[in-house]
């Protein structure tokens, strides 16, 4: 497939969903996904294996989502790793509405449609390349 030596790191503290979507994005769109229930082992997965895009919760225990992105962007080895995040506090309709969150990132309202996240992931990627 074309996206195999894609990855993609997904982080969020549910494990059902980091499961479903590990399945999703390796079935129907050829990925490599690593998965993180929290924001110190998400950002010690990043810098060890520098993935090709991060979809992350923005609300988990511990570290945000918000604050995870921000050492993600300090940090020069995972700095340029683009950011999809993932929440529950907006709906659909929000998100059409901003379209993006704040710095530019892109998010997707929970529960996520899954045909529509396959899209958005693969145009950060074609963006990236």
């Amino acid at each position: 497939m074309k996206n195999e030596r894609k990855k993609i790191l997904v982080v969020d503290d549910e494990k059902d969903l980091c499961r479903i979507l590990s399945n999703l994005f390796t079935s129907e769109g050829g990925y490599q996904v690593l998965t993180a229930y929290d924001g110190e082992t998400a950002m010690r997965a990043a810098i060890r294996e520098r993935p090709d895009l991060i979809l992350l919760d923005i609300v988990m225990p511990g570290m945000t989502g918000g604050e995870l992105a921000e050492e993600l962007q300090d940090n020069p080895v995972t700095a340029s790793i683009p950011i999809i995040f993932m929440s529950a506090l907006v709906t659909e309709n929000e998100v059409q509405n901003i379209g993006y969150c704040t710095g530019g990132r892109m998010i997707c309202a929970k529960p996520l449609v899954m045909e529509e996240l396959l899209k958005h992931i693969e145009t950060v990627l074609i963006k990236g390349n």
